[in-house]
């Protein structure tokens, strides 16, 4: 994901699988999603047991706003990989996506599993802060957004949005 995509699909070309799998990501980061998938669909075929190949196939899915495709993906490799926040976190982003009506409490219980395992991550405070908010649970949100600054040492910002939730009740 760091380097200039377009030197890599130069230099990295051939049909080995870190050559492909290099080749996907270059062509999703150069806006080639359909092509990059269809790559990985080819990859997913020979390396079955490979999950990483899915997960990098939702995550390409549900940043071109196809969400349920994604989440068909993510949910067996949620059950099989129990204790990865990353899965947690992309799955949730998915249902935050896809704006379903039960979608918000699917991603909250997600993050909040997410944040089991990792407690300082600051992206899964600001997107159950998000998710809580579609929820329309606003203190739970503030206090998610209070989490997010306290995180990110923003200690005023922390304390005026934990005062909100102080001050509604």
């Amino acid at each position: 994901f760091l380097k200039d995509p377009e030197k890599i699909l130069k230099k990295h070309n051939s049909n080995s699988f870190l050559d492909q799998y290099g080749a996907a990501i270059a062509l999703h980061r150069l806006g080639k999603s359909n092509q990059a998938i269809l790559i990985l669909n080819n990859l997913i075929k020979t390396k079955k047991e490979n999950i990483f190949i899915k997960e990098l196939k939702a995550q390409m899915l549900y940043e071109n706003g196809q969400n349920s495709q994604a989440i068909k993906l993510l949910i067996p490799i949620n059950k099989e990989i129990k204790d990865s926040a990353l899965i947690k976190i992309e799955l949730a982003l998915a249902y935050l996506n896809s704006k379903n009506k039960t979608s918000a409490q699917k991603a909250i219980n997600l993050l909040n599993q997410a944040l089991n395992i990792e407690k300082d991550n600051i992206f899964a405070w600001k997107q159950l802060a998000i998710a809580y908010g579609r929820n329309k649970q606003i203190d739970q949100a503030n206090l998610a957004i209070a989490e997010t600054s306290l995180r990110k040492e923003q200690y005023r910002r922390a304390l005026k949005f934990a005062n909100k939730v102080n001050n509604s009740n």
